[in-house]
């Protein structure tokens, strides 16, 4: 039987295979680890088992995690704007619960990842909206682990989704996105208030709470 392997430590599903693969090649990586434990799997079934899915609202915004917590414990977004709902990340588990909160909120119209840390099941996410569009700079691509058709590849340092939506390549294995409301700055585009519009690091922080190293590294990678 073919299964699609989830590795424990990173929470990336992994192509289909007869057995567990022998490693991971994003927790080799330099920049991540591999447990005290060494190489665990699991795979979706397993996890919906034991595991299930964190829905929250934090300023407006659609929060989906896990519980209890698995693998590096981050949190995607369901951000509305003007070229449609995107889910900014993504997660291990997909449940129906998180499907529903997704769809009452108008549904799924992009999937776009900044960090192959958070590939995830992000080809179940696809798959679950109709096989939606999932956006990867193409210099993260040999880290993609489950090829997907709904995997598109962008190149350059920036893309352009709107007036309003542009994807930055920041460094690195770093995305950035920059979204204006244009509503809310119609009078002036050139003043914009930092109060009411959350910085990428704030957004990262959001995104995985507990990962104070890594909005450290975002604030140094941005200068802010």
């Amino acid at each position: 039987m073919m299964t699609k392997f989830i590795f424990n430590t990173c929470g990336a599903q992994h192509g289909e295979s007869h057995h567990a693969p022998d490693h991971c090649e994003i927790c080799e990586d330099d920049r991540q680890y591999v447990g005290w434990e060494g190489q665990k799997w699991t795979t979706h079934e397993e996890l919906a088992e034991h595991h299930e899915q964190r829905i929250e609202i934090e300023e407006d915004l659609l929060a989906i995690g896990i519980k209890p917590a698995f693998a590096i414990d981050q949190r995607a977004f369901l951000l509305p704007t003007d070229v449609g709902n995107i889910l900014w990340e993504s997660v291990s588990l997909v449940a129906q619960e998180a499907i529903d909160a997704i769809n009452k909120c108008g549904g799924l119209d992009r999937i776009i990842i900044s960090h192959p840390h958070f590939y995830s099941s992000m080809g179940v996410w696809s798959d679950a909206f109709g096989g939606v569009e999932i956006l990867i700079h193409e210099a993260d691509k040999q880290w993609v682990q489950r090829p997907h058709p709904s995997i598109n590849f962008w190149s350059g340092d920036d893309l352009a989704l709107s007036d309003s939506v542009t994807l930055i390549r920041a460094g690195g294995t770093w995305v950035k996105l920059e979204y204006f409301d244009r509503n809310h700055y119609a009078e002036n585009e050139t003043q914009l208030d930092t109060n009411t519009q959350p910085t990428f690091v704030e957004v990262l922080k959001r995104t995985l709470p507990e990962q104070e190293v890594l909005a450290t590294e975002a604030e140094q990678l941005y200068e802010v």
